[in-house]
């Protein structure tokens, strides 16, 4: 037998002395060259390159979409667009007109107010007028009386 020889032929002798006759043990141990190792290393390595090669060509075909697919996600983003779009200006005009009517009722409220001043302001001026005119009436009516009561400058006195 050599190095190169792959058989190899190991011999184990193990000696028990318990009485007086030693017994001794022979193992005899062959190794012979098997690929059993050598298989199943090759079968691991073809399960992971095939692993490998799944991976980079399903992450290549979702990394590279066709022209069909990019032009139904441009479609669908434009689409998305608009509605956010309606929504948004739906929304504007909606606060607009809420507002919108916010401002009118306060003008209203405003020009309320106003008239009510002005038929206050109205009303005062007419019944301070009325006052003046009632004033006149009785400085008039004094006026008056004197001057029927009073004899003319140039009649003659009547007795």
């Amino acid at each position: 037998m050599s190095d190169i020889d792959p058989h190899t032929r190991e011999e184990l002798r193990t000696t028990y002395v318990t009485g007086r006759p030693a017994v001794t043990e022979v193992h005899r141990v062959e190794s012979r060259p098997s690929s059993a190792g050598w298989i199943a290393a090759g079968l691991i390595a073809a399960v992971a390159i095939v692993a490998v090669g799944f991976v980079y060509y399903s992450q290549n075909s979702a990394t590279n979409p066709t022209s069909d697919q990019l032009t139904a996600a441009s479609d669908q983003g434009r689409a998305q667009g608009f509605a956010e779009g309606v929504q948004n200006a739906t929304a504007q005009n909606a606060a607009a007109g809420q507002a919108l009517a916010s401002q009118a009722a306060a003008n209203q409220a405003a020009a309320q107010s106003e008239a009510d001043r002005a038929a206050a302001n109205r009303k005062a001026a007419e019944e301070a007028a009325n006052r003046a005119q009632a004033a006149n009436a009785g400085d008039n009516g004094r006026d008056a009386a004197a001057t029927v009561n009073a004899p003319p400058a140039n009649a003659p006195p009547s007795n």
